[in-house]
């Protein structure tokens, strides 16, 4: 038999291998000369022979045996589901609606346990699940004409925003964002489950904040000081004028000081 390597569930492994190799014990005449053990071919060949006997084993004791696997496969699709861990952003899906697809943006473990909250698109509320009712999703799927290419939910639902805030009637760009909405909201759609109204109104407060700002005329950019002598009435290069309404202030006449010819004084007293 194989080793268990880094399964996390090595002791069920290590209980089918007890299980099989009694079984080997049992059912082959020459035990000692039996094919190399960890030949994937002679396992499976062993687990074929395991599970028709028992099979009849099952019939004889009038135990519905395509159940018992069912309930078998569905017992270890839950233990390998509960095994896994996401990260914020991992992609993933809820394993009992498995069309509902969404991103994972936040872990709360405050209760002992890894309780993840998923944004699926397209819907007003979080699914908080735990990871055995999670699977990992599809990748999201390429969307043409949208540049930069999207790869994920959460960057489609970005670049969705921005050209639904660019569809403005009677712009020559209209066509363009309009083909790029649609687009996206098919893409969207089709992987997260839901529907394109639904996606629409779970983000049109984004894309009316988003064409807000678009109609906002432009901040100009440059020098600052060179902004504020633009938008200054007067043309302050030369200095500031005086003011018009203020008396003119009396010249001073000038002094001229003459090392030679010193001012002349009065007749001492």
């Amino acid at each position: 038999m194989s080793s268990n390597g880094d399964s996390p569930h090595t002791q069920q492994i290590s209980n089918a291998k007890q299980a099989l190799t009694a079984y080997e014990r049992a059912s082959l005449l020459d035990p000692d000369n039996t094919p190399h053990p960890q030949d994937p071919d002679y396992l499976r060949d062993v687990l074929s022979a395991l599970l028709c006997d028992l099979e009849h084993l099952a019939t004889v004791h009038g135990v519905d045996f395509a159940q018992a696997v069912a309930t078998g496969h569905r017992i270890h699709a839950d233990e390998v589901a509960a095994a896994r861990i996401y990260e914020v952003g991992d992609q993933v899906q809820i394993r009992l609606i498995p069309n509902r697809r969404g991103t994972v943006i936040e872990i709360d473990e405050a209760h002992g346990e890894s309780l993840y909250l998923v944004k699926v698109p397209g819907l007003p509320y979080l699914h908080q699940e735990r990871a055995v009712s999670l699977e990992p999703a599809p990748p999201f799927p390429p969307v043409e004409g949208v540049d930069p290419p999207v790869t994920t939910a959460v960057q489609a639902e970005a670049a969705l925003v921005e050209a639904a805030a660019h569809m403005r009637p009677g712009s020559p760009m209209y066509s363009k964002y309009q083909g790029q909405t649609n687009r996206l909201l098919e893409a969207l759609s089709d992987w997260s489950g839901t529907r394109p109204n639904e996606l629409l109104q779970d983000l049109s407060s984004k894309i009316s904040r988003r064409g807000a700002e678009l109609e906002r005329p432009a901040r100009p950019t440059g020098n600052p000081a060179r902004l504020a002598a633009r938008d200054f009435p007067l043309d302050i290069t030369e200095g500031f004028p005086a003011d018009p309404t203020s008396p003119a202030a009396p010249s001073r006449p000038q002094r001229h000081q003459d090392a030679a010819h010193p001012p002349e004084r009065g007749p001492s007293a």
